[in-house]
């Protein structure tokens, strides 16, 4: 007969589980994620009260996001008992989770914690320690309200339980503060842990133009990963980077690929970059129109799309068959050299700062960037399947069917060298550097 029993028990405690985490987990974390969606501006344009909760959403988004999942977390455990399968979420025993009305549940679930208290060793020492008028009250009240539980008088338990309470208060008091200074660190470490992963390791960025076009879009949100960069340390060739520069006098993120570091001869041949004396393998992938251009609104039938290939990247750029000529350019100590993947359409290393070629120190890289955190679709909305999509020579077009030059990237991958790194700058290339 003891064997049902125990496989009820053990089913009650399964599905508590279950419960909880869909509950106190599973459900804050999507109203979590709904709340970015619909609660936060994510329009660059966004000004006053408004601008400032975007901008402090951005620059605090893991933060943000923590407070907001412990916050919902708290009330749905709050009201749980008036949740769906909520008799299951509390702390009852197994025999009286299906036998307490729900209107009582909480007065029993107190009651049941209080026993449960007085019942570890800790108090047991402390009631042993106490005076025997107060030991001989406490197990008259323990037996009154556990007689009452099983008995099924729910009515009478909440004065009995506080009777109980009131002569275990001075016992009880120690464990409590203690409990309540584990959840205040727990909180204050969680805070300290989402500031140091976001100055560290993670941030959001927006993509403000159109110079990375077909790569990126204006208004995707990017995951960067913070890092420092020095002599000892140097980005990859073909990576996307957050920069930190001046555009008009105004400090701002801009988003480009690394295409040389320090001690690399940059030249090109159009718009195509030779890195000391090495041009970079190319697959022509056909004609390409984005109506997020604003220099191609008439569908100039020139912009091709073309992959190009860089160390261990494969990335789509939009090229325009006639170009103005670019600068040569040796790449000085602790600089990188970027460009747009628009290429007909990018302030970048090739042109500036008034029109003279140069590159970006090291010091004001942000981040590289390898995922995007999510897409704006042309209605406004957010596109969640892009939700941390990896970057890669992918198109997107909203609405549009871009079959056609899906296939012809596929096709273009296939050709993909084996070994696509340009040779070490030649001694010439460095001795002309100031």
């Amino acid at each position: 007969m003891s064997r049902p029993v125990r496989v009820g028990e053990l089913l009650q405690r399964a599905l508590r589980l279950k419960l909880q985490l869909l509950w106190f987990g599973v459900i804050p974390l999507l109203l979590s994620a709904i709340t970015w969606r619909y609660f936060v501006p994510h329009s660059s344009s966004a000004v006053g009260l408004e601008g400032a909760f975007r901008t402090f959403a951005r620059e605090r988004g893991v933060l943000l996001t923590l407070l907001v999942f412990v916050a919902l977390s708290s009330v749905l455990r709050y009201w749980r008992i008036w949740l769906p399968g909520g008799r299951y979420l509390s702390s009852l025993p197994s025999p009286l989770v299906t036998r307490v009305p729900r209107r009582h549940i909480a007065a029993c679930e107190s009651a049941c914690a209080l026993l449960v208290a007085l019942d570890q060793s800790s108090a047991q020492r402390r009631i042993a320690d106490s005076s025997r008028e107060l030991q001989e009250s406490l197990r008259a009240a323990r037996l009154e309200l556990s007689a009452l539980l099983g008995a099924g008088k729910w009515s009478k338990v909440p004065a009995v339980s506080d009777q109980l309470e009131q002569l275990a208060r001075p016992l009880a008091q120690p464990s409590s503060v203690k409990s309540s200074l584990i959840f205040l660190a727990f909180l204050g470490v969680a805070a300290l842990l989402a500031l140091h992963m976001r100055a560290r390791y993670f941030q959001a960025y927006d993509v403000m133009g159109t110079s990375m076009l077909p790569t990126l879009t204006p208004g995707e949100v990017l995951a960067g990963s913070v890092a420092a960069y020095g002599r000892s340390r140097l980005p990859r060739r073909g990576e996307v980077v957050v920069l930190q520069a001046l555009v008009d006098g105004v400090p701002r993120e801009v988003v480009k690929r690394v295409i040389g570091l320090p001690g690399d001869h940059i030249t090109f041949n159009g718009v195509h970059p030779i890195i000391n004396g090495w041009p970079v393998p190319l697959c022509e992938v056909g004609a390409y129109y984005s109506p997020n251009d604003e220099t191609a609104q008439g569908g100039d039938p020139s912009a091709l799309l073309v992959m190009e290939f860089l160390e261990g990247e494969a990335y789509l750029t939009l090229q325009a068959t006639l170009a103005p000529p670019v600068a040569d350019y040796v790449v000085k100590p602790n600089e990188i050299y970027v460009l747009g993947d628009n290429r007909s359409n990018s302030r970048d290393s090739r042109s500036f700062d008034r029109g003279a070629p140069r590159g970006f120190p090291l010091e004001d890289l942000k981040a590289t960037v390898a995922r995007t955190l999510f897409r704006p679709t042309a209605r406004g909305d957010i596109d969640l399947r892009s939700a941390l999509e990896p970057l890669g020579p992918s198109v997107y077009l909203d609405g549009a069917d871009i079959s056609g030059i899906r296939g012809r990237v596929s096709g273009c991958l296939a050709l993909r060298p084996k070994n696509p790194i340009p040779p070490r700058a030649a001694t010439s290339a460095l001795a002309l550097q100031p």
